[in-house]
């Protein structure tokens, strides 16, 4: 059971809010505004800068608010980097982590406390995000998710519904799982969610406590890159994904879907069959098989004209 510093003590924060951020002038006061806003108002907000070449220091320190921290890195180490750093110099034994173009809705910090006191057993604790995208908006995790609370560790290895900016978690937990991994470039969160599930359950707020914006130069906006990123996943946890065919099955055809959507042909053969070879009675994986091997040709033909 979690012990925590009370509300009125100002000595401790109850709350440490991790904040990277890299050239996101335009975005990151917003961000650390929607946090130093909560109405949880005894945390600490720890902006971590990865050698921003903009004016987002001199606009972080225009922020007037003793619980804001800024840590100014010598090199840039990435986004996961910069995380670990600052729960390094988190002074609470709860930490969280914003991202620097996303917003919180004002009680997200108290109902995810309230919730992981009341669960007892747990160290962690997540709700849903929104996310904006140019062409739609979505909810995550959505309505029909396997599992949201509890033991997700079968769940997260079928989806990656647990975001960075929703989670909250002890700091001793962070560190037992061993943190971010600064070698991933894409779905680091879903990684370390994997790891996490296997040492604890959560807690779930069933509630759009998080708001995430796709913007110029955010890590979403690179679809391939998040093809072999999710390989990566798989190659990680292989042996947990291939003991389950519909797990690996899925991965792949989401895989060879965007590799034919983005014109990559020979990347969309290689996933559908092991698509395939995973569960080979499904209609789907055989269709963009034979459309990547159409569409392959088709680009061969128009080369050699």
């Amino acid at each position: 059971m979690i012990s925590l510093v009370h509300e009125t003590d100002h000595t401790v924060p109850t709350v440490s809010v991790i904040i990277p951020s890299y050239n996101r002038s335009l975005v990151v006061v917003r961000s650390v505004m929607s946090v130093l806003l909560q109405d949880l108002s005894n945390i600490e907000v720890i902006v971590v800068d990865d050698c921003s070449t903009d004016d987002t220091i001199h606009l972080l320190r225009q922020i007037k608010d003793h619980r804001l921290r800024l840590v100014k890195l010598n090199e840039n180490g990435g986004a996961p980097n910069a995380r670990n750093v600052g729960v390094e110099h988190a002074r609470s034994q709860l930490v969280a982590f914003q991202d620097s173009d996303d917003y919180w809705l004002p009680d997200k910090l108290s109902k995810q406390l309230d919730a992981i006191i009341k669960s007892h057993a747990t160290e962690a604790c997540y709700c849903r995000l929104i996310q904006y995208y140019p062409t739609n908006v979505r909810v995550v995790p959505s309505a029909d998710a396997a599992s949201v609370s509890g033991d997700i560790s079968i769940a997260v290895l079928r989806d990656s519904f647990v975001s960075t900016q929703t989670l909250l978690m002890t700091r001793d937990l962070f560190r037992r799982c061993g943190g971010f991994d600064v070698h991933m470039k894409r779905l680091q969160d879903w990684d370390l969610v994997i790891r996490l599930s296997r040492l604890t359950q959560f807690a779930f707020v069933d509630e759009a406590l998080a708001i995430a914006y796709e913007t110029p130069g955010s890590l979403t906006s690179s679809p391939l890159n998040g093809v072999r990123a999710r390989e990566a996943i798989i190659l990680r946890y292989q042996s947990s994904m291939v003991a389950r065919p519909s797990v690996i099955e899925r991965h792949y055809s989401i895989m060879a879907s965007i590799c034919l959507h983005h014109d990559e042909p020979a990347l969309a053969m290689r996933y559908s069959l092991r698509a395939i070879r995973s569960r080979p009675h499904r209609p789907k994986n055989w269709i963009i098989f034979l459309a990547s091997i159409i569409l392959f040709v088709v680009k061969v033909s128009r080369n050699h004209k």
